[in-house]
């Protein structure tokens, strides 16, 4: 009996021991967790006060630093006043000491009385000076001058005052010339797709008229750009090079002749732009074949876009800067049908005045720089056409043929456009194997000659009456279409 309680009582206690160990490490593992976690927010909350500090005493800084400021403001306005309190006191004495107390004699009679202050018996009576005429005050009362009285000051007042302007608080403190912007709030995005060009330019016109200050658009094709497009480098013998100095019979001995300037370059300044423009009617209008040519945007050899100067001009034959709706077709002789058209822009008149530069002259013209819209051209000779419409309606067109850069090392410049040349005696075109429109083309006759073992020559064409003109009914084809 006494066995068995025995072994019950050891195993209540084992059991009772196990619980408590168990209790135990998981009292322990709480406290190191408790532990782990309380490290690192202590250090959190010890950082943060340091942070605060630092704040604290950065602010204490810029405080400090404005009071400085402040100060020597103070200073500076004060030195400036005693500096006044002087010259003003010495002029008070210097006006007291020239007016003399006592009856001592002026400037003003010294002409009239002897120098030793004695009159002589036989001088004849000193004439008395003669009274100046009464002038009749007729301006009218301040209170009664027309206009608001906070922008009258008497005459004068401008000099009086200078030196004590106070400080302004609208004004920076470091600089008494430089007034604080605040930020725009109604500012938009450059790049907005939504905004046209003529938007865009008026909005800017807006914000510069309510910040006081000019404004000068920043143009989309910088003329620097034109000239830069050419490639220069690549040029041959064939009249695109640098010029060559050579004498001309007509030129005094020593003395070089005209030079044609190289391509992309400006053109000189004809003596008809110097002069003062009267005429603003265009009556023509033609594209600048010296800076007329590909651009490479991107430094690739490959043009990418077409850079061109549009002269506007009037009866004597200035450049006038008249900006009215344009359009621009280039087109590909060598393809055809669709294919031809290598991109068409149409510009109104705020979109070429917002486009030129600030600097920009009025013999200048209007420059244009314009990506391709349909990928590269495959030939490289194009055309380019232009039509202008003027205020008045009359549309004036002009073209000008130009060869771009395909490929890397190729030049790029106007071409002249090929003419071929034809012969009085027989009507052949040489030069050019392109029969010139409207002349009369050889036609065979059929059923003449022999099918077979026969003589090669043809036979004689028959004549065409060239009077009647071609007889074909085909449409007209426009690049504008």
């Amino acid at each position: 009996m006494i066995r068995p309680s025995l072994h019950r009582s050891l195993a209540d206690l084992r059991t009772r021991a196990a619980e408590t160990s168990g209790s135990g490490r998981r009292v322990v593992a709480i406290a190191v967790v408790a532990l782990l976690a309380v490290v690192p927010s202590g250090c959190a909350g010890r950082r943060y006060s340091q942070q605060l500090e630092v704040d604290a005493m950065r602010a204490e800084y810029y405080e400090l630093e404005d009071r400085y400021y402040e100060t020597l403001g103070r200073l500076e306005a004060a030195e400036r006043k005693l500096e006044r309190h002087g010259l003003d006191q010495e002029r008070e004495e210097d006006d007291a000491a020239r007016s003399g107390a006592g009856g001592a004699r002026t400037n003003d009679d010294s002409g009239l009385l002897p120098l030793d202050g004695r009159i002589d018996s036989d001088d004849p009576e000193p004439n008395p000076m003669p009274e100046a005429p009464a002038v009749p005050n007729d301006l009218p009362e301040p209170g009664n001058l027309p206009g608001p009285d906070a922008r009258r000051r008497p005459i004068g007042a401008g000099i009086r005052n200078a030196g004590r302007a106070v400080l302004n608080p609208g004004l920076d403190r470091l600089s008494a010339r430089t007034r604080r912007v605040g930020p725009n709030v109604e500012g938009r995005d450059y790049r907005d797709p939504s905004e046209t060009a003529a938007d865009r330019n008026r909005r800017h016109q807006s914000e510069a008229a309510r910040a006081g200050v000019p404004y000068f658009p920043n143009p989309d094709d910088d003329r620097e750009l034109l000239a830069a497009s050419v490639d220069d480098s690549s040029a041959g013998d064939e009249g695109y090079g640098p010029p060559v100095e050579s004498e001309s019979i007509d030129d005094e001995p020593g003395e070089i002749g005209w030079q044609e300037p190289r391509i992309g370059e400006p053109l000189p300044v004809d003596e008809v732009d110097e002069l003062p423009i009267d005429d603003w009617e265009v009556v023509a209008v033609g594209v600048d074949r010296r800076q007329t040519a590909g651009f490479d945007a991107n430094a690739d050899g490959i043009d990418d876009g077409i850079s061109l100067v549009i002269h506007p001009r009037n009866a004597s034959g200035q450049t006038i800067p008249v900006f009215a709706p344009m359009s621009i077709a280039v087109i590909d002789p060598a393809e055809r049908g669709e294919a031809q058209r290598i991109g068409l822009w149409k510009f109104t008149a705020d979109e070429l005045a917002y486009r030129q530069p600030a600097t920009a002259r009025p013999s200048d013209g209007i420059a244009l720089r314009l990506n391709w819209t349909r990928g590269i051209p495959r030939h490289g000779n194009l055309a380019v056409f232009v039509r202008y419409e003027a205020p008045d309606g009359q549309q004036y067109e002009d073209r000008l043929d130009v060869a771009i850069a395909l490929r890397a090392g190729e030049r790029s410049a106007w071409t002249a456009r090929p003419t071929p040349f034809r012969s009085a005696a027989d009507g052949s075109a040489s030069g050019s194997a392109v029969p010139r429109p409207g002349s009369p083309t050889p036609v065979r006759e059929v059923g003449t000659g022999s099918r077979s073992g026969g003589s090669t020559v043809p036979p004689p064409s028959r004549p065409i009456d060239t009077s009647i003109g071609p007889q074909t009914n085909r449409p007209a084809w426009s690049p504008f279409r």
